[in-house]
Parts: structure tokens; sequence; C-alpha cells
């Protein structure tokens, strides 16, 4: 499946559009601690806008300080907004030169159920960590981030696996642990590059036999799925060319056997 080029168009033009309202000069939120000394007006006043909507609290003043201070530091391209107890996001992801100067974004150990539009904007970015937050869906837009090579969604509430992951091309390494995986739809939307995937600490009771058709695969993890009692027999053709993990399934010793994983 993939994103028609009206539909990429729209939601293009969709998250670059901004509420109206801004501070007013005097508006003390913008004479707040961590200013940018004005090199990005545009982001301080929407950074202070969403403290102020916040009401202050700790982990969105934090959050703040952390953008403030990796805008500053030329040489930053890693943004970590990890383990705040955020529950929102500011709606900077599509300004510059957040959009250009992210190359890795941890947002995990928050308490995240949507993410912005915005973030499929980051033009560079390569690594998205999302582990350890409440979401049960992603944007879209994160099918526009084309040098997008790591995607961590271990740990979050997802059953269904978003479409949006096999617009990813550059995609090699996938993190789906410890959701709530009962199986996949087929055919399996997955990037074809895909080097690792992790699928540990899910519910899967069955593995399609699509899974050989990822000709990349250098490691898949299946532990921990305890459900887990067959594997589709092209899997064993799959084991001699990738490290295959199946600790804590509910699959036979012979089958374990038969991948040599005892």
């Amino acid at each position: 499946m993939s994103l028609e080029p009206s539909s990429t168009s729209a939601i293009t033009s969709a998250i670059y559009q901004y509420p109206d309202e801004v501070y007013e000069p005097n508006d003390p939120a913008v004479t707040m601690a961590g200013s940018l000394d004005d090199p990005f007006p545009e982001l301080e006043e929407i950074l202070n806008k969403w403290v102020e909507e916040g009401k202050s609290e700790k982990s969105r003043v934090d959050a703040r300080s952390k953008i403030i201070d990796f805008l500053r530091d030329s040489g930053k391209t890693e943004l970590v907004l990890a383990g705040l107890g955020l529950t929102s996001l500011p709606d900077v992801f599509g300004k510059q030169p957040l959009v250009s100067k992210v190359i890795s974004l941890n947002l995990s150990n928050n308490y995240l159920t949507l993410l912005p539009e915005q973030i499929g904007l980051l033009e560079n970015l390569t690594h998205l960590n999302l582990s350890n937050n409440q979401l049960r869906s992603i944007p879209m837009s994160i099918g526009l981030l084309e040098y997008l090579t790591h995607l961590n969604l271990s740990n979050n509430q997802f059953k269904w696996l978003p479409i949006q992951i096999n617009q990813l091309e550059t995609l090699t390494h996938l993190n789906l642990s410890n959701n709530q995986f009962i199986s996949f739809q087929e055919p399996i939307d997955l990037p074809q590059n895909l080097t690792d995937l992790d699928l540990s600490n899910n519910q899967f009771t069955s593995i399609s036999e699509e899974i050989d058709q990822f000709k990349h695969l250098t490691m898949l993890d299946l532990s921990g799925n305890s459900k887990l009692e067959s594997l589709p027999n092209d899997l064993a053709n799959l084991s001699k060319r990738c490290r295959i993990y199946a600790e804590g399934t509910g699959l036979p010793e012979h089958v374990l056997r038969k991948l040599q994983l005892t």
C-alpha cells in the first residue's frame, strides 16, 4: 500500500499549518527562562505558548529547555526528549532549523498517545525512538521520512501494523516488541530492505509464510510469544541466512532443533 501523490501533498500541506494566535511582545510567557535570545522567535513563541497551556508543568518546561539547548548547539543532531513524562509535544517539528537539523529523535519513556503530523517533515531523520509510550497509531506523515533507517515502536499498545511503515524504503531496523500483535494482515506490508525485525513479547499465534520474502533479514526475534506453537515450513530456509530467536515461545523442541536454536 502506498500514499497517492495527492494524499502526500495534502498531508504535507496540512502539517505546515499552525494556529494564527501569537503572543504579544509584552506577554510574560515570551520572557520565561530558557530564551533563545531571539534567533528563532517563531519557535520561541510556540514553545512558550505550549508551556503556558500546560500550566508550566515540569515536563513541558524541561522539554522546552532541551529543545532550546539543541538549537543553540550547532553540532548537535540528536534531539533527546526521553523520560520527561510528556503527554504531548509542541508544534515545532515542521519549523526550521529543526526540519533540517534533527537526524535522531528520541521520544522514549513518556506518556504519548498521539504524535504530531509535523514529525513527517524532519527531512534528514534516520533514527526515531518511540519506545515505552502509549501509542496505538502513528501519523500518516511518517511515510514521508525517506532516510529513516531505525524505527523503535517497542513497549506501546499497537495491535495492527501501521501501514505507513511500508513507505519507509530505507528502513533496516524495526522493533515492534512488547506490543499487542496477534498476527499481521496479509500481504505483510513491511519494507523489503529490513535486516533486523524484533517481534518479541507479543501475542502471535502464527507467522505468515510471507516472512520468507524479506531477503535481507539477518535477525528475526520471535522470543516471548508464548502462544506461538508452529512456524511455516519456509522459515527453515530463512534460518540458513537469518538468526532466529525463539526462546520462550510455545514451539516444540523438534522445531527448535530444526532451526538450530537449541
